[in-house]
């Protein structure tokens, strides 16, 4: 085989190797205990990179989301990290409020 040849296969391996693989179908999480359900209750854009929940005792949901860890140089999101809050007013399962709890969080 060629010189040429090999170097071209090489290539060819390397790219090939180097290609992202297909993403994995995502899984729904599985409920096994029979009194629990599962649903959504937010998405984006009303909340984003989500890493931290809390629940008060009037049934408030707080989110912290991360805006600062490793963000990529064109990040369009916030320079700071937050705190979103949710309120579920008729308990449909959909929040009727969404506001911003804290700002500027590192």
């Amino acid at each position: 085989m060629s010189r040429w040849l090999r170097t071209f296969f090489s290539f060819v391996t390397l790219l090939a190797l180097a290609a992202p693989a297909p993403a994995a179908p995502i899984e729904m999480p599985e409920v096994r205990d029979e009194r629990l359900t599962l649903s959504l209750f937010a998405a984006e854009p009303d909340i984003v990179t989500p890493i931290g929940l809390a629940i008060d005792t009037r049934g408030r949901i707080f989110a912290l989301e991360s805006h600062t860890h490793f963000p990529k140089a064109d990040y369009p999101g916030p320079k700071h990290d937050r705190v979103k809050r949710f309120i579920d007013a008729d308990r449909d399962g959909k929040p009727e409020t969404i506001t911003v709890f804290a700002d500027g969080l590192h």
